[in-house]
């Protein structure tokens, strides 16, 4: 991750993310966030994370769904990379479920 594409768009994603990070603290009036999780990349997860954790105050993991999900499939993290936007889908959709199964038991 040391080519010059990336050096730029470091420095671009390093600004957004701070500015973020600054707003949620002095317009939200919350506690500064100490931690921030990167969902998996095909090949340079490990790079992006260390190379983060070096401009950014918040620590910087890489999320790893294997630990949380059990399947016939080994999540590895290309597979998580891949899959990512089904995997949120498929618990957001099971969340939404949860929430609407709740609110229909409140009434009755």
């Amino acid at each position: 991750m040391q080519t010059p594409e990336w050096e730029g768009l470091r420095e671009r994603l390093v600004l957004e993310v701070q500015r973020s990070l600054d707003y949620y603290e002095s317009q939200m009036g919350k506690n500064p966030i100490t931690r921030i999780v990167i969902s998996q990349r095909q090949y340079d997860t490990q790079a992006m994370v260390s190379a983060l954790n070096g401009m950014l105050s918040a620590e910087v993991t890489a999320l790893d769904l294997s630990h949380v999900l059990d399947g016939d499939v080994e999540l590895n993290p290309e597979a998580q990379q891949i899959c990512m936007s089904a995997i949120g889908a498929t618990l957001r959709v099971g969340k939404k479920k949860s929430g609407s199964q709740a609110g229909a038991q409140e009434a009755t």
